[in-house]
């Protein structure tokens, strides 16, 4: 069922998505949000904010349902493809927190490159930014980019 509301559509697919991980979620969508879409996932979340710790702890089992290759995000606006989080060769060392992921922010068009990593954090606010991820908010963009991701081969890693 859609409805007039891409936000309340986007956060319900995340909702489900995140149901089928045994992640409780929730949508509020009334007067103490001013009308604004809010998904709230407790499981993901430190002082009210999206965790990257704990994003990357669910992005971390995405990856070993897809062994061997990155994940590509798919802007959930535009269609357009997009970051790619992944395993670095000289870094990865299995984990359950979530430590072992790495994220490249490439946009529509650009060529991965293991050089071009994700080196801090600053960035992150409600997850890596999604252009035109206003239209339903940053949270939901990025956690609907995450839902829609498709598994992608990625170059082979030469030290440097």
């Amino acid at each position: 069922m859609t409805t007039k509301n891409p936000a309340l559509d986007m956060a319900s697919f995340c909702v489900k998505k995140l149901a089928e991980r045994d992640i409780q979620a929730t949508i509020v969508c009334n007067e103490s949000t001013d009308g604004e879409v809010v998904l709230q996932v407790p499981a993901l979340e430190l002082n009210e904010e999206l965790s990257q710790c704990a994003v990357y702890r669910l992005v971390s089992e995405l990856l070993e349902d897809h062994d061997g290759y990155g994940l590509q995000l798919t802007n959930p606006i535009t269609g357009d493809q997009g970051g790619v989080f992944c395993y670095h060769p000289d870094t990865f060392i299995p984990s359950s927190d979530g430590a072992d992921v790495e994220y490249w922010p490439g946009e529509a068009g650009a060529t991965f490159s293991w050089a071009d990593l994700i080196k801090d954090s600053t960035a992150w606010c409600e997850g890596w930014p999604i252009p035109f991820s206003e239209m339903v908010g940053q949270r939901v963009g990025f956690l609907a980019s995450l839902f829609m991701a498709k598994p992608v081969s990625l170059p082979r890693y030469r030290a440097g």
